[in-house]
């Protein structure tokens, strides 16, 4: 599950950047994009959440990630698993590294489409799911709303 997650995350960065990944061996390569002076947070971290380390009222030091925005991302990781599984099945029946660069550009350009879909930017998004790397409650209750989001389609 966390290669997935790595995966629609260095995609989600490409197609961002516009950058393709055709012929990347690995995504996890793609580095992310510098930081802008006066931006706040850590690079990929959304305005809203404290910064890691940072106690926020609760005192805890973790970000606190809302059940809403867990089944935003839910909700966009199901429709990411569709687009992942039909730009796979497009590949194996393409020949050309063109034709592959091409399906590629719609398949970024359809999970970036889901992630706003589901209410989210590329940031939080990015910023959520490493959240949920880190913390297996975190990854137990997206796994619950992937499930819901699974069978309410």
């Amino acid at each position: 599950m966390r290669g997935v997650f790595e995966l629609i995350a260095a995609l989600a960065l490409a197609a961002m950047l516009g950058v393709s990944t055709v012929g990347c061996d690995s995504c996890e390569q793609s580095a992310p994009p510098p930081q802008r002076p006066g931006q706040p947070g850590q690079p990929g971290q959304p305005p809203g959440y404290p910064q890691e380390g940072q106690q926020g009222s609760t005192g805890l030091k973790q970000p606190q990630i809302s059940d809403a925005d867990l089944a935003k991302v839910a909700a966009a990781n199901v429709a990411i698993d569709e687009i992942t599984q039909e730009f796979q099945q497009s590949v194996q029946q393409t020949q050309g590294a063109e034709e592959r660069q091409r399906l590629e550009v719609g398949a970024n350009q359809r999970i970036l489409q889901a992630i706003a879909n589901a209410g989210l930017d590329v940031q939080t998004y990015n910023f959520i799911t490493e959240q949920v790397r880190k913390d297996e409650e975190l990854s137990r209750k997206l796994m619950e709303f992937e499930e819901q989001a699974k069978s309410s389609q």
